[in-house]
């Protein structure tokens, strides 16, 4: 493991590994006490760095939430590199740090390049790599996009593992700090039954035709465009970069959207689509699903509303 000291004096606490390794990761709950880390994997001896550290401090109403994402993200194993990195404000707003030993073991000789990063729904992202000195490198233009998009808070891990190191592409697990409440409420345990009702409800739906499914979350509500699946993306909508595609619901009503791809795995649905929000209604937790019914001169899309029923206020 490493540490590494950043410009606003926050600190990154990363695990690096070049292979599937057992690894035993305590992050400092403190800002004072030391991060006494070393890293041995697959035969590469990683340089520890001794400098004045702070960490992300998790407070007293999610140090439990944040223990538990540290120890889920520390069970991942692959035979691929990769590394580990707790998110703070500073990755949230702008970008964020590659591991210099992680860099110039696996990404030397590359000054800027792009990277892309892929998460287990098979969505993708193009984002900016600069190496700027033999000690600077990060992720910087795109990872916003993927901040939100994703959905990433301050607290989650998330672990960058390095599956093709020809075309430079990375896959991202996200281990998210749930929020933990005091005390098993009902209306609590109402919610969660609710989301998951919401959930197989719409796993049951069907058809001939393409589909995809999305779970409404604070960026589809808020941000005025939802993502388009990768694997949906490149297998029906091939070549497309602009275009308008009619949203209809049960009802009959229609909407114009406007469909961007940016890259043949980044597709999303913009302008228009928060007009479609409003005027239905969604709220995070609901479950939009997408059916292709017309893709010969109008593309058209079924959109089918699971609603999640129970909220907390």
């Amino acid at each position: 493991m490493t540490s590494t000291h950043s410009d606003d004096d926050e600190v990154e606490v990363v695990s690096i590994h070049s292979g599937s390794t057992q690894s035993n990761y305590e992050p400092s709950m403190t800002s004072e006490s030391p991060l006494n880390q070393k890293a041995e994997p697959g035969g590469h001896k990683f340089s520890q760095e001794s400098q004045k550290q702070r960490t992300f401090v998790p407070t007293r109403s999610h140090s439990k939430a944040f223990q538990a994402a540290i120890k889920a993200a520390d069970a991942f194993r692959s035979e691929n590199p990769f590394y580990r990195v707790i998110m703070q404000a500073s990755y949230i707003k702008a970008y964020v740090r590659v591991p210099n030993d992680f860099a110039n073991s696996y990404l030397r000789n590359i000054t800027q390049s792009e990277i892309t990063l892929g998460i287990s729904d098979g969505r993708t992202w193009e984002v900016g790599y600069v190496f700027r000195t033999p000690t600077e490198s990060r992720l910087s233009r795109g990872w916003c996009r993927f901040v939100a998009d994703n959905h990433l808070k301050e607290g989650d891990v998330c672990v960058f593992e390095l599956v093709d190191r020809e075309k430079i592409q990375m896959t991202v697990h996200i281990f998210r700090q749930q929020k933990r409440f005091a005390r098993n409420t009902p209306e609590i345990k109402n919610y969660a039954a609710g989301f998951q009702a919401t959930l197989e409800a719409a796993k049951e739906f069907t058809s001939e035709n393409p589909f995809f499914k999305v779970v409404m979350h604070n960026a589809y509500i808020n941000r005025g465009t939802v993502t388009v699946p990768a694997v949906f993306a490149t297998s029906h909508l091939t070549n497309i970069k602009q275009m308008v595609i009619t949203l209809r619901v049960s009802d009959g009503r229609t909407w114009e959207v406007l469909y961007v791809s940016q890259t043949p795995t980044n597709g999303r649905i913009c302008q228009g689509w928060g007009e479609f929000v409003a005027d239905n209604n969604l709220k995070e937790g609901d479950v939009c699903v997408f059916e292709l019914i017309d893709r010969r001169k109008n593309f058209e899309m079924d959109v089918y509303i699971f609603r999640l029923k129970y909220s907390i206020d």
